[in-house]
């Protein structure tokens, strides 16, 4: 680990920190909290320390969202007596979405009496403090977003994952999320993924990645209706006036090679 990384890890205790492991997708580290370390809760969590993860240009500062964590520990009874087991292990996430880079630090080692409790057929010790989403109710979440990606509402997502198929199957030992979160994560998806963008410059990127040729199969669509620049770019138009009308056009083979026979039924086309 570089100085920078040290500098940034470091507390006003100068506690010292061991890269546990670093990561390149999120998921992958929020799976690693729940499931490698799966007792540790989250004590503070901020985002106003400059990023140092990787050497980038210092005109390209920019924040990182940093955790501080510490294990939950757990309750035992001793001689008919409940008791309450600590333990010193402390860890620091820092997440960096610009960098693409996750890293996940540790202070100090679990004691043996909390290590003992983890086995192999553990998902989520059952005191454990789930944060969010857990990362593989995630990924049956992004499945289906998919398959039904605008027409999903968080109410059919939430119903989804409480059917018995499911709930017996995929999401067996999953913490089930609520309402909410589910519905903040769909909010999160789309808009990361540009599903409800109205901006030109992505209708453009959509347009040039479904244009029409010879090669398409009878179902896909593909559009039309405009001219290009002289850098192959569709001219759209932005819809301010007249002159600039927003024109597109979209169809597929098979629609056309419908109209002959619709046609025969007097069927009048509107094109705009």
């Amino acid at each position: 680990m570089n100085d920078d990384n040290i500098s940034q890890c470091s507390s006003t205790r100068r506690l010292e920190w061991d890269l546990f492991k670093e990561f390149t997708i999120e998921t992958e580290l929020d799976e690693a909290l729940l499931t490698k370390n799966p007792y540790n809760i989250i004590r503070s969590s901020h985002s106003k320390t400059n990023c140092n993860l990787k050497n980038v240009c210092k005109l390209d500062r920019h924040k990182i969202h940093q955790e501080k964590r510490i294990c939950k520990g757990h309750t035992y009874m001793d001689e008919n007596e409940e008791a309450n087991l600590s333990c010193p292990v402390q860890y620091k996430v820092f997440r960096c979405n610009r960098c693409s880079c996750y890293q996940l630090l540790q202070n100090n080692q679990q004691s043996v009496d909390c290590d003992d409790i983890i086995n192999d057929n553990d998902l989520i010790h059952p005191e454990s403090h789930v944060f969010g989403i857990h990362p593989k109710v995630k990924l049956i979440l992004n499945d289906l977003i998919e398959k039904n990606l605008v027409y999903l509402m968080p109410t059919q997502a939430h119903i989804y994952l409480n059917l018995t198929d499911v709930s017996n199957g995929e999401m067996k030992g999953l913490p089930m999320p609520d309402r909410n979160q589910v519905k903040y994560y769909l909010r999160a998806y789309r808009n990361s993924n540009n599903v409800f963008s109205n901006k030109v410059e992505d209708v453009k990127n959509l347009v040039k990645g479904h244009l029409f040729s010879y090669e398409l199969n009878d179902e896909t669509p593909f559009f039309f209706g405009f001219d290009f620049d002289e850098f192959k770019d569709p001219i759209l138009g932005n819809g301010e006036s007249l002159s600039n009308a927003f024109r597109i056009g979209i169809s597929s083979k098979k629609l056309i090679n419908r109209v002959p026979s619709l046609l025969i039924i007097n069927l009048v086309f509107h094109f705009t």
